[in-house]
């Protein structure tokens, strides 16, 4: 949900609970999950029907009610969620003018 998107990625593709049910069938216990401050502040997810496309539930919500739901999925399945904020602006960091360095 950090990038320009504004979800996690693969809610086009998959339920967020089958998500969460098959990282934790994994042997999986922890999923750091990063978000930017953008989604905080945004309303509309850009392109939902596409981006959300395997989870109509989701449709209509904001960015932040996106998250929130895909911990709760991820939560259920018993897996510690350590949020991580990874940028501030949406979309990919890291590099020598973005603005996201120390």
């Amino acid at each position: 949900s950090h990038l320009r998107q504004s979800v996690p990625n693969g809610l086009a593709a998959v339920s967020a609970r089958e998500f969460a049910k098959t990282i934790a069938s994994m042997g999986f216990n922890c999923v750091r999950f990063p978000f930017s401050v953008d989604n905080v502040f945004e309303t509309v997810v850009p392109n939902a029907s596409s981006t959300l496309a395997a989870n109509p539930d989701l449709l209509g919500r904001s960015p932040l009610e996106v998250f929130d739901a895909a911990v709760a999925a991820l939560t259920s399945e018993g897996l510690l969620v350590i949020v991580n904020n990874h940028n501030s602006a949406g979309g990919w960091c890291c590099s020598d003018s973005d603005g996201e360095g120390l």
